[in-house]
């Protein structure tokens, strides 16, 4: 694995990492009163889509989901 897919996933799995520590004991009602709860969560979500669009397009494509299909469309 190139170092480059390797960042780059360390950046998806340390941002999913993150929001799982964000919201732990939070209810809805908590992260949509909560602008600084969202914008957290948010900017993770921003930084794994970036994550993915740099990895290779093969390496995209053969992630899937554990019905089979493809999560990247």
């Amino acid at each position: 694995m190139k170092k480059d897919v390797k960042i780059f996933l360390n950046h998806i799995l340390e941002s999913i990492e993150l929001i799982e520590e964000y919201i732990k004991d939070k209810t809805e009602d908590d992260f949509f009163t909560s602008k600084f709860l969202q914008d957290a969560v948010i900017r993770r979500l921003e930084i794994i889509g970036e994550a993915i669009k740099n990895l290779p397009i093969e390496f995209r494509e053969n992630i899937t989901t554990s019905h089979g299909k493809n999560l990247l469309g």
